[in-house]
């Protein structure tokens, strides 16, 4: 190779207690390298060492006071990683087996060479900057490694056979598993949850994944978790890892859940509202589900209720109808406050008979609501109707409606002749 070389970024220190051939060293090296220090003996050269940390230390064996020897070995009692390129005139096998022994990096003969002193100087280099290279690849990992630990997300490793690796600070703390205990453990072993399985089989077809579901703790408890696993490359040939992460969403769903409450909910009564049954009906029409029943209930004299003893009155009483109805249907029918007295109940497979049976049985009851000192009697008027197909639907809210009106006016005659 050519001593005509680019300048190589390294910082170099020269010892030899010769004049000349330190002169020579200077001139040979001070165009090729970045930065040069000369030194006439080893005790001085130590002392430019701890304080430059050069990337290499060209020395030569024989010098009074401290040798070259013994300098590269005050180095390597600091530093292993320091290129020690030792010069000399005597060959020595002495010399040499000490040098194994210090390991130093190359030997230069003198009188010196400018090709074999640059060849040295390259090989050095070459070795620093795979040094180097090794060196920011460990600080890349470590960044790495700190941002997973510090990740706000719950991080694991999983091996191709959905084995976990490695688990962050995060994961420990959402999941209740300590990282002792997950690691080497299969995913699957940390309880009977489905989402666990869905996660390993994704792993081992290789697959992309994310869902939001609900993650088991080791106390028992659940949290709602954001999960995505996703494959990467690791070492050679076809070996592959999975990342999973897991963000806790908990909060978010209870948040979500309180909204949908609140859009489909009424919030006097905590019956479902006009909306949600309106939506309801049209779901039923779209399915398949028949027959379908509704019935149509208004709450008798609220108003008189209100005009005489107040709207806290007017609403005990309604939340007290309300009552009435939740009480006397299934959870899966469907209650609803659609107006400020009026109330509907849809009920799948529920015929004719069933529903005047229920009316009946549950809702003729003569209950009352305490006030003031006044006792306030709850009365429904009401009017049912069965649809046995979708086209029925249409017609089926106006003939329940029809009818609870009729059963109002009927009360309303029977009061007026005293019957």
């Amino acid at each position: 190779m050519s001593a005509e070389i680019e300048k190589l970024a390294v910082t170099v220190l020269c010892v030899d207690d010769d004049e000349t051939s330190l002169k020579l060293l200077n001139l040979m090296l001070r165009k090729k390298v970045d930065v040069l220090f000369t030194a006439r003996n080893g005790r001085e050269a130590f002392e430019l060492f701890l304080q430059h940390r050069p990337d290499i230390v060209i020395t030569d064996i024989m010098m009074p006071g401290m040798s070259g020897l013994d300098l590269a070995r005050c180095i390597r009692e600091l530093d292993q990683k320091t290129s020690i390129v030792i010069t000399t005139a005597f060959n020595s096998t002495d010399f040499l087996v000490q040098s194994i022994d210090l390991a130093v990096t190359q030997f230069v003969m003198k009188p010196f060479n400018e090709k074999y002193l640059v060849k040295a100087l390259e090989h050095c280099y070459h070795g620093i900057l795979r040094e180097r290279a090794l060196r920011e690849q460990n600080e890349r990992i470590s960044v790495l490694s700190r941002a997973l630990e510090e990740s706000p997300a719950a991080v694991a490793i999983l091996s191709e056979h959905g084995l976990i690796e490695f688990v962050n600070r995060k994961f420990s703390e959402l999941t209740g598993w300590k990282s002792e205990e997950l690691i080497g453990m299969d995913i699957c072993a940390t309880g009977e949850f489905d989402g666990w399985w869905q996660i390993r089989d994704a792993a081992r077809a290789g697959l992309n994944w994310q869902a939001e579901i609900q993650f088991p703790r080791k106390h028992a408890d659940i949290f709602w978790g954001r999960a995505r696993l996703a494959p990467f490359s690791h070492g050679t040939g076809n070996s592959r890892k999975f990342i999973l992460m897991i963000e806790d969403i908990t909060d978010q769903k209870r948040y979500e859940k309180e909204l949908h409450y609140l859009a489909t909910h009424d919030a006097l009564t905590g019956l479902y509202n006009r909306g949600f049954y309106e939506i309801e009906l049209q779901r039923l029409a779209n399915g398949r589900y028949f027959p379908v029943s509704v019935i149509m209930a208004d709450i008798d004299g609220l108003k008189a209720v209100n005009d005489q003893m107040g709207h806290e009155a007017g609403d005990k009483l309604i939340k007290a109808a309300a009552s009435v109805l939740a009480d006397s249907f299934r959870a899966d029918d469907v209650v609803a406050r659609i107006g400020g007295d009026e109330f509907a109940v849809v009920i799948r497979g529920a015929n004719a008979d069933v529903m005047l049976n229920i009316v009946r049985r549950n809702l003729l009851t003569r209950q009352w609501i305490e006030h003031a000192g006044y006792r306030i009697p709850v009365s429904l008027s009401f009017g049912t109707a069965t649809a046995s197909c979708c086209e029925e639907l249409a017609v089926m809210q106006t003939k329940a409606d029809a009818l609870m009106y009729q059963d109002k006016a009927a009360k309303k005659g029977r009061s007026h002749t005293g019957c």
